[in-house]
């Protein structure tokens, strides 16, 4: 045999390794619709969770893998696996804890259910008080396991002295589901606590409910969390929308109370995205901006943001516009328009300045020395924002009104359109906000007005008639956070929202 080129030998090896390579990357496909949600979900609630799933699935394509434990069980392999998309417990204090620990995102509210003893009828036990429960000693009581929903609210709910009646006379049997089970054989338990939602199932149709006046304050609120580390966000708040907002007559139909999102009939899927409409003062769009798109992004909504001096705002709203929140540079323009929205949040403070260019050439020092002869001076129109209003207030204070006005070249709706003009010489001198001045620290100065009530607040409120409250009290939530605290800070605001 000839000896083989070393070039072709090089060429072949090659060509091995990269169809090796494309094999194996091949076989890590990205993560697409195909892939399944992972869903924690509490046994109790099993029933009309694997029909909202069913549902889900055959209107939109995307599978739902619905993972059944206890609600502690559940928490703790978030905890461990760092996995997953949406976490529903048999109680939101679950949630609570897990939001605490850095495990969870967003709540979404769902539905109630209440704790109910279950009785085998052929088991002639007759429960009408509490202390028949332990009429037989020999017939133990079933109690789902520590670990489950109900376990650690009765604990918590009940007094220690009836819970230790309880935990005497009772045998640990897993979940609600096998406590529920357990009853209706009948071998070793006629007698166990579940949840009343249960009953309505066909499996326990035979078992008798009774309620307790001492177990009645058992309650289970059930809410569907966001998990911190799903790779699907979009997803996962498009599937928790649907069961927080849309399955209410199915969690109805199951036994529960207090369902959201009641329709009928059966719940569509919406084709399109949810769309916010946001009014804020024109001072706030630096530090809310940057907050708004990475919403959207995350939340797969789209929100539009009308940026504009308070008082064209409101005037807006009082001829009939309905912003699904606003975004007040002042709380008197919140309160012109306080029966449209719920009570607001104080989230920022803005202090009033005096922006003149570098070097301040004219020696200002106060608002008086605005009064120089021949100076040009801007400042906000006093019926359409706050910073008008806010301004006339303190010149009239001052008694300098009447000297600065002679020098007023420009009233303008928002401080914005008032430090580009003075960026650009055709102003000598401009009252602000220190947010306005902050972005061209190179180019001007702020001079503090050192006058009371100068660094007006800004309320942030819902509207009592938004169609998305849920979606909007976590835009609230974000502008909320630590990252938006910074953002506000870069651009001289302060922070004025109560821990």
């Amino acid at each position: 045999m000839s000896r083989l080129n070393p070039l072709w030998i090089l060429l072949a090896v090659s060509v091995v390794l990269i169809g090796t390579a494309v094999l194996l990357l091949s076989n890590k496909s990205p993560v697409g619709k195909g892939d399944p949600l992972i869903v924690y979900t509490a046994a109790a609630i099993a029933e009309p969770m694997q029909e909202i799933a069913d549902l889900y699935e055959q209107q939109t394509g995307q599978k739902i893998e619905l993972r059944f434990g206890k609600s502690e069980e559940l928490v703790a392999s978030v905890k461990t696996t760092k996995q997953g998309d949406l976490l529903i417990p048999a109680d939101d204090s679950y949630l609570v804890k897990a939001h605490k620990d850095g495990l969870i995102e967003d709540i979404l509210p769902v539905a109630r259910m209440s704790a109910i003893w279950v009785v085998n009828p052929a088991s002639k036990r007759e429960i009408k008080t509490w202390n028949d429960l332990f009429a037989v000693p020999d017939d133990k009581l079933a109690m789902a396991s520590e670990g489950a929903a109900i376990r650690n609210l009765a604990e918590k709910k009940l007094p220690p002295e009836q819970w230790k009646q309880i935990a005497e006379h009772s045998v640990s049997l897993g979940t609600v589901t096998d406590v529920a089970n357990a009853v209706k054989l009948g071998t070793h338990v006629n007698v166990g606590l579940i949840w009343d939602n249960m009953l309505a199932s066909p499996n326990y149709k035979h078992l008798t409910g009774v309620r307790l006046k001492e177990t009645d304050r058992i309650v289970g609120s059930v809410k569907v969390g966001i998990i911190k580390f799903t790779t699907r966000i979009q997803a996962a708040q498009a599937f928790a929308r649907f069961v927080s907002g849309s399955c209410g007559d199915i969690f109805k139909k199951h036994g529960f109370s207090d369902a959201t999102g009641s329709i009928s009939p059966p719940p569509q899927v919406k084709k399109s995205n949810p769309e916010l409409l946001i009014y804020a003062g024109s001072m706030l769009r630096p530090a809310i901006e940057e907050t708004i798109r990475e919403f959207e992004k995350r939340e797969g909504v789209t929100v539009r943001t009308v940026y504009n001096g308070c008082g064209i705002l409101v005037a807006q709203m009082q001829a009939g516009e309905r912003p699904d929140a606003y975004f007040s540079c002042d709380p008197t323009f919140m309160n012109q328009v306080s029966d449209l929205f719920e009570t607001p949040k104080i989230i920022s403070k803005n202090q009033l300045v005096i922006a003149v260019p570098k070097g301040n050439p004219y020696k200002i020092a106060s608002l008086k020395d605005l009064g120089q002869p021949g100076m040009k001076i801007g400042v906000g129109h006093e019926q359409q924002c706050a910073l008008g209003a806010i301004t006339q207030g303190v010149l009239i204070r001052t008694k300098t009104l009447k000297a600065i006005t002679e020098n007023v070249a420009v009233r303008s709706p928002s401080g914005d359109l008032l430090v580009n003009q003075l960026r650009t010489g055709s102003l000598d001198a401009v009252v602000a906000y220190v947010s306005n001045v902050k972005p061209y620290s190179d180019e001007l100065e702020a001079i503090t007005v050192e006058e009371v009530n100068c660094a007006p607040t800004q309320p942030l409120a819902p509207s009592k008639t938004t169609q998305h409250p849920e979606l909007v009290q976590r835009l609230i939530k974000a502008i909320e956070s630590a990252e938006s605290k910074a953002r506000f800070e870069k651009f001289g605001f302060g922070w004025e929202l109560a821990p």
